[in-house]
């Protein structure tokens, strides 16, 4: 049911959750452990990228603390925060919720990941769980505006919550930090993808350094005025009256992992070439359509990208790279494949058209028509790896998960943390789960 917002909203949310006790259903409980170790595959993945070791070595050493990701260099707890949200999106591999448009575990995660050396595995969740679900509804709300880019908006009262939990705020407080947060909700603009320029990827880090301040500001006597969301929703939106989905239910569950490192609008198009390869010769093929819902063309309508990050947000790209290469693993980011002359071609004869059909039911999909000789080739794809309706299994999380950080932290040590986080005892210190310092 939609209801107009007030704080009392939050607290009735939030009062709901302690009666769940989420982490004592068995089906939460595993898809929050599922989301972070795909989260933190996603971080080693990073490290491949010498621009994720720069920005670790600059945050060492010019704001220098405690903590590090994988033993690394050390920094403080805002600095680790934002460089573990660098790393989580910067292959754009990472989780993600439909009906939120965007990913509400990354800032999540990033904000608590300072405080594991002090929580056990248990805490550590039940604080990612609260901040997902309060994260998504808030996402549900505030519907951005054509321009900007969601990862600065509403990810920093997921980052909020959560961090409020692990400082063990009460209900009342956790609705303050929220709204301390809300009068400083930054514009993040779309503007860098489009020009490739990766500095999109700094909006998450963002999110979770606010959260973490909200938080800890919450627990001083510092208060913040009563619904500040909706003079946020108003001005900055334009929306007079942001509108709360009051639902007993548990959004984490409607998550998804992706199987591909690319924007999940791009992820349809991409598997029905995939489909349609062993039908074509891709050698010969003369023209390609495709037909998709309108959102995927405004946020992932990126042509002849020069960039990581462009080829990411790229609905064309994505169908030539899967053509040649039968998948977008994180490893096709490099100069070698975004200027290869076959994938080069393919993306540019590519012609996209919107689905009226798919767009006005608010349903997504994609077909993609390729013309090969003188036959055209059709394939429909309604659903894909990774919904909820159709999520990867355990075995495929696993997979991707080793696959993503084996060059980073080795084979053996990958398999361990994998067992670790899905085995574990839950009141285990979780640093010790991650084989970082000792509690």
């Amino acid at each position: 049911m939609n209801t107009l917002f007030k704080d009392e909203l939050i607290l009735k949310t939030l009062v709901w959750l302690d009666e769940q006790d989420p982490l004592t259903n068995r089906s939460i409980f595993r898809q929050a452990q599922l989301i972070l170790l795909d989260t933190l595959g996603c971080v080693n993945a990073a490290y491949h990228s010498s621009t994720i070791k720069e920005l670790e070595e600059n945050f060492s050493t010019y704001d220098p603390g405690p903590h590090a990701i994988n033993n690394g260099p050390t920094m403080s707890t805002l600095s680790i925060a934002q460089l573990f949200a660098y790393a989580a999106c910067w292959y754009e591999a990472c989780e993600g919720h439909a009906s939120a448009h965007g990913r509400p575990a990354i800032a999540t995660i990033s904000a608590i990941y300072p405080f594991a050396k002090k929580l056990s595995y248990r805490q550590f969740l039940k604080a990612l769980v609260y901040g997902y679900e309060i994260s998504v509804r808030f996402a549900q709300m505030l519907r951005i505006k054509p321009g900007m880019h969601v990862d600065g908006n509403w990810p920093c009262i997921g980052a909020t919550v959560a961090v409020g939990k692990c400082l063990n705020l009460s209900n009342e407080q956790l609705v303050n930090a929220i709204n301390i947060a809300c009068t400083q909700i930054p514009m993040s603009l779309y503007l860098p993808i489009s020009k490739g320029a990766n500095s999109r990827n700094s909006y998450l880090g963002h999110a979770a350094v606010l959260g973490i301040q909200s938080a800890i500001t919450a627990k001083t006597s510092i208060e913040a005025p009563d619904s500040a969301v909706i003079e946020y929703a108003n001005i900055a939106l334009g929306n007079k009256s942001p509108q709360w989905i009051d639902s007993e239910h548990f959004e984490i569950l409607n998550s998804y992992i992706k199987p591909f490192a690319s924007v999940r609008h791009v992820h349809y198009g991409a598997l029905a070439a995939m489909e349609l390869r062993t039908r074509v010769d891709i050698t010969q093929i003369r023209e390609i359509e495709l037909e998709i819902y309108e959102e995927a063309t405004i946020y992932c309508g990126n042509r002849s990208p020069k960039t990581a990050i462009q080829a990411q947000f790229s609905l064309s790209f994505g169908i030539a790279a899967a053509l040649v290469l039968n998948h977008l693993n994180f490893e096709i980011y490099t100069e070698k494949v975004l200027f290869d002359p076959l994938i080069t071609h393919l993306e540019e004869i590519v012609k996209i058209k919107i689905n009226t059909e798919l767009t006005n039911l608010g349903k997504r999909g994609a077909k993609v028509s390729i013309l090969d000789h003188t036959q055209w080739h059709h394939s429909e794809v309604s659903s894909i790896l990774g919904d909820s309706t159709y999520p990867m299994d355990e075995n495929q999380i696993r997979d991707k998960f080793i696959h993503y950080s084996k060059d980073t932290i080795g084979q053996s040590m990958s398999k361990t943390i994998c067992e670790n986080i899905l085995t574990n005892d839950l009141d285990q210190c979780f640093s010790k789960l991650l084989k970082m310092n000792e509690c």
